[in-house]
């Protein structure tokens, strides 16, 4: 099955899913979830006055050592997404109907995973003392698991509306 042979679904589904995948690949690595005062904080390191500080074991939280666990295991569900959409859209043998339910279940595994990570990040850091701000990286992650979602849902379609 070629691509021109594919269901309209199934190509919308690729693109938001690749969408989501960047989003995400961009969000999670860098510093910016957070700005307290003029300094910046991510998964991985803090940044402030022109330097960046990578976190050591001891100094993570257990919510941040959560909130990086379900991030990276959503990177690797939406790897795992990506390839089986892909899959399913340009080699005629990946076609079936679990082929698609597989992908379906991953877009929707791995935007629970990245929310998940969010809402954890989102309630360790509500609880400081002093004023913050949540970053670009933060809301990127947030949109990446709403795309999640949005693959999901265009592969549900799909499969409904009866397409190969």
């Amino acid at each position: 099955m070629g691509c021109s042979e594919a269901s309209k679904f199934v190509k919308i589904a690729l693109g938001i899913c690749i969408a989501a995948f960047l989003f995400h690949l961009v969000a999670f690595p860098t510093p910016y979830w957070i700005q307290i005062n003029t300094s910046f904080s991510g998964l991985f390191m803090i940044c402030g006055l022109g330097f960046c500080v990578t976190y050591t074991e001891n100094l993570k939280t257990t919510k941040l050592k959560a909130t990086t666990a379900m991030e990276m295991l959503g990177f690797f569900v939406g790897l795992a997404c990506l390839v089986v959409t892909a899959g399913s859209l340009f080699i005629k043998s990946l076609t079936q109907k679990k082929i698609k339910i597989a992908g379906m279940v991953l877009a929707f595994v791995a935007a629970f995973l990245i929310l998940l990570g969010v809402i954890i990040y989102g309630a360790e850091n509500n609880e400081r003392p002093v004023p913050i701000a949540y970053g670009w990286s933060f809301i990127l992650e947030i949109i990446a698991g709403l795309l999640f979602i949005a693959t999901g849902v265009m592969l549900v379609l799909d499969l409904v509306m009866g397409s190969s």
